[in-house]
């Protein structure tokens, strides 16, 4: 058994209940081949898509996170083709399930509209001099001539 990450893309006609029923759908579907689900993410409502698929230009993401046989990924693969309500699905071989990271704020980022503390690295900051060129080194020479043009 390997680990996998199941990304998919749920059309936006789907109501809250919709999508339910068709994540239900596949889990039991991914039990039936032997395979259990471990961890299941929904990314909000609905979000744009970056080009149209299907005519829809949005739709729900569902990040699954699931153990199943490699043989077994022909089967669930097919199964996710023929659903109406998926759009789109990719599914990648992981070697382990990432653990859920809180949210936490990245050193060195400000938000905007945030106040800097003194002791923060942003606000140490000091501006590194560009060294100064001389106007000759400035200066671009014209391109090589090839041979045969006028």
């Amino acid at each position: 058994m390997r680990y996998y990450e199941l990304m998919m893309v749920v059309t936006p006609q789907v109501d809250e209940e919709g999508l339910s029923a068709t994540l239900e759908t596949v889990n039991r579907h991914i039990g039936e081949c032997g395979g259990t689900v471990v961890r299941q993410q929904r990314w909000g409502t609905v979000r744009r898509l970056a080009y149209p698929i299907k005519s829809h230009r949005e739709g729900s993401y569902v990040l699954t996170y699931l153990h199943l046989d490699p043989q077994n990924t022909g089967e669930l693969e097919a199964s996710l083709r023929v659903s109406e309500d998926i759009l789109r699905h990719l599914l990648v071989k992981v070697d382990a399930i990432p653990e859920l990271a809180e949210a936490q704020p990245r050193a060195g980022i400000v938000a905007e509209g945030s106040p800097v503390s003194p002791d923060s690295p942003v606000a140490g900051a000091q501006a590194v001099p560009v060294a100064e060129e001389s106007e000759a080194s400035l200066l671009v020479e014209d391109p090589p001539k090839r041979a045969g043009s006028g």
